[in-house]
């Protein structure tokens, strides 16, 4: 949403019905972070036009009403956390564009064009019963060791 479409939005609604905005915990300022318990800040601007804070997913817990100007220093606390986690992420994204390699991929699984996906059931009257044709991997078909110990042949 614009700047504007906000604001206009805010300004519609002022005096009529509460406005909440969520401000995530990893962006609060210490102060916040240490009472938070991982949970985000919901910020509820209500009909009187008052500032209400609470935490998210806390139904007992009391609701601190704050003044403008500590709330604008939650505000610009937030913001410069912001810009911060915009440059490390920045950062991360430009590191990872440079070293990151291809993942690898097995030759038996490039090929979905070309490989039969097993039977589920056979037709009637065909002769071979189980078989299961055209499928590529390495390990069925080949016979292998019996499931049963040696001394145990019937």
């Amino acid at each position: 949403m614009s700047r504007n479409k906000l604001l206009d939005l805010l300004v519609e609604r002022m005096g009529r019905e509460a406005v909440e905005f969520i401000i995530p915990h990893p962006l609060l300022p210490p102060r916040y972070r240490r009472e938070c318990k991982d949970r985000n800040l919901i910020v509820t601007f209500d009909i009187e036009n008052t500032i209400q804070l609470r935490w998210e997913n806390a139904r007992l817990t009391s609701w601190m009403s704050p003044t403008p100007g500590e709330f604008r220093v939650v505000v610009a606390y937030a913001l410069k956390k912001m810009e911060q986690y915009r440059r490390d992420l920045r950062t991360f994204g430009n590191f990872v564009d440079r070293v990151a390699e291809q993942p690898f991929q097995d030759p038996i699984f490039d090929d979905a064009d070309t490989m039969v996906e097993p039977k589920l059931a056979e037709k009637k009257g065909s002769a071979s019963k189980g078989s299961i044709p055209g499928v590529r991997f390495p390990f069925m078909g080949g016979g292998g060791e019996s499931p049963l110990p040696a001394w145990a042949v019937f």
